[in-house]
């Protein structure tokens, strides 16, 4: 701003001169100007930045701090199948960036809550559990995690799908049945979703 050249420009990062690096590079516009040019700011850019300048009479610097955040990137989440129930705890953790982070779940579109069946909970600052706590059919649905803070958001989803078990009607012989008659009883399933497997057993009552 105020001074006579010739001057000398040199850039710092935490008191380390800075040279042409790659992604970093030094640009002396005119007899007074010097540029610092980061192409691509990252969490790796983070420091303290200083710009020092001095002619024959004497020397000046001034500092600014960068700080910049990565933006959460979350490791994918399944849920796991059981014969006719899934696990019913689900971990949304982050794999990347900086905290604080938002954390928000959804089921097919709409945001979830602390209701009956369902619980939200914050692990750690990296984590968000989501837990049902009696899997069903009417569980079923898209679940997507998504996790923000000041640099940008992430989300992943996973697809529950999970079966009823089978539950049969009652079903019983009636009349008098004598040896060598056939006799025919129906197995029906009153709730539950295909493919069944049957299995017939004889009971011994004698």
């Amino acid at each position: 701003m105020t001074g006579d050249p010739p001057f000398e420009f040199a850039w710092f990062k935490d008191g380390q001169k800075l040279v042409d690096i790659r992604g970093v590079s030094i640009r002396h516009i005119d007899d007074f100007t010097s540029n610092l040019v980061i192409s691509k700011v990252d969490a790796d850019s983070n420091g303290n930045y200083t710009c020092r300048v001095s002619n024959s009479a004497g020397i000046d610097e001034k500092s600014a701090i960068l700080s910049v955040k990565d933006a959460p990137q979350i490791s994918p989440f399944l849920f796991q199948r059981t014969e006719f129930r899934y696990a019913g705890i689900r971990q949304c953790a982050v794999m990347i960036g900086d905290p604080p982070f938002e954390f928000t779940w959804f089921k097919d579109g709409q945001k979830l809550t602390n209701i009956h069946g369902v619980s939200i909970g914050k692990f750690d600052d990296f984590t968000s559990n989501l837990v049902i706590s009696k899997v069903d059919a009417g569980s079923n649905g898209n679940y997507t995690c998504k996790v923000a803070n000041n640099a940008g958001l992430d989300e992943k989803s996973a697809m529950l799908s999970v079966k009823d078990a089978p539950i049969i009607g009652p079903f019983h012989f009636s009349g008098e049945l004598d040896v060598g008659m056939r006799a025919t009883v129906v197995c029906a399933v009153m709730r539950g979703e295909p493919p069944f497997n049957s299995h017939g057993t004889k009971m011994d009552n004698s």
